[in-house]
């Protein structure tokens, strides 16, 4: 009878994800939401009840143990993985160095690149640009890349310690994998500074705090996304001032992706924060399947998500515009082929536009909206489909006090 009662505890933990019931974070904890759709529940994590556990304190061994798989590591403090080379308060030391040694010394300085290779760009930004310089753009960007992108092998769980555990300035690679979970962690600076310039589009960066490609069951829960370098300028060769756009994603999902939970994050000052499908032939929202749940949208101008042919259940996240770090344009992108339920939601008044649609379908209930405009969005009268799981909804008038209570790094304890 007592095994009985216990497998019926067990079971119900996992219906219900334990959103609401978590008061740790173990290696063990299972994923809620669509994230939990097609994982076996098996007391090791994501990563398996066999899986190594190692403690991490530099940039070559969470490279070296999250290329291998089937570990559980534990990030303690925070892993520059440019190696210092991120600019901070005007101080660009070792960027500068970084290019004057890939370049021959033809440049010196971050600054000095940057500046003559905008102003080898035409201000049309139709891709023209000084061959040679493009040459060397694409060097560096090769090199760039190589020192701060961190590919993510299947059956990973990657947790940080504290609160200012995790990475700065690189990037995590989830393509063609499974059965991830990276939590608790400290996400700084995806920066990019080496941008290509794009036909009819500027300046673009490449690279997002986690880069989820083709993957599934996925679970990215309890971390904190942030930008901490200013945005920068170039004038182009007819002296013309442009936006020098050194930052992607936060957390962007893309191509055949599906069961991925996104839960308990901040998301903090960043311009285009999320993006699900890259284009529309990207995906089909019968397969991309994602929960975005108790996340604060903090200062973030964009995207939070903005979905293309995905099933996206969106509820019990805050969404804040204050400082105006960036021009808030709108919170939930609704593109094409995209199926977006949104439930109990909390939008304060320094949202400019709740919910915008474009080829989309959305239906929203239980909201609190104080946006500027509202939703500019024709909505359905039921949804445009049943979540397959189990989960428990806040009253929208709660959001904003318990998501900010319990959203982000250090608000869990961290047990080995």
């Amino acid at each position: 009878m007592l095994k009985k009662i216990l497998l019926l505890a067990i079971g119900a933990l996992f219906a219900y994800g334990a959103e609401t019931q978590m008061i740790e974070i173990k290696a063990s904890d299972q994923p809620f939401g669509y994230a939990s759709i097609g994982a076996t529940p098996n007391f090791g994590g994501y990563a398996g009840k066999q899986s190594k556990k190692v403690t991490v304190k530099n940039r070559q061994s969470l490279i070296k143990y999250a290329q291998m798989g089937g570990y559980v590591i534990y990030v303690d403090g925070l892993i520059d993985l440019s190696e210092g080379k991120i600019p901070q308060n005007g101080n660009s030391d070792g960027l500068d160095k970084f290019i004057s040694e890939i370049s021959g010394g033809e440049f010196s300085s971050y600054t000095q690149f940057m500046q003559a290779y905008g102003a080898s760009c035409r201000a049309n930004l139709d891709g023209s640009q000084d061959p040679k310089l493009a040459a060397l753009r694409k060097n560096l960007a090769n090199e760039w890349k190589k020192l701060i992108v961190v590919p993510v092998a299947s059956n990973t769980t990657i947790i940080g310690l504290g609160e200012n555990s995790g990475i700065k300035g690189g990037s995590f690679l989830l393509k063609n994998v499974q059965n991830i979970a990276i939590r608790n962690m400290l996400i700084e600076d995806a920066f990019d500074p080496f941008p290509d310039v794009q036909k009819n589009d500027g300046f673009n960066a490449q690279y997002d705090g986690v880069s989820i490609d083709s993957s599934k069951n996925i679970w990215v829960d309890h971390c904190h996304f942030k930008d901490t370098v200013d945005l920068s300028h170039v004038h182009l060769a007819g002296g013309e001032l442009t936006k020098w756009q050194t930052y992607d994603g936060l957390c962007d999902i893309k191509g055949d992706s599906a069961a991925i939970t996104i839960s308990h994050n901040i998301f903090e000052n960043h311009d285009k924060t999320m993006l699900i499908g890259s284009r529309d032939s990207d995906g089909s929202s019968e397969t991309r399947t994602i929960t975005v749940a108790h996340n604060i949208f903090d200062n973030c101008a964009q995207r939070l998500p903005m979905a293309r042919n995905a099933k996206v259940h969106v509820y019990n996240n805050c969404y804040d515009s204050k400082d105006g770090f960036y021009d808030q344009k709108y919170a939930i992108g609704v593109r094409f082929g995209s199926l977006v339920y949104a439930q109990n939601n909390y939008f304060t008044n320094g949202v400019k536009i709740s919910y915008k649609c474009n080829k989309g379908t959305i239906f929203e209930s239980g909201n609190i909206d104080l946006s500027k405009k509202g939703s500019v969005c024709e909505k359905l009268t039921k949804p445009p489909f049943e979540p397959p799981y189990k989960f428990e909804l806040l009253e929208a008038s709660n959001v904003q006090n318990e998501v900010n209570k319990n959203a982000g790094t250090g608000k869990l304890a961290v047990i080995k």
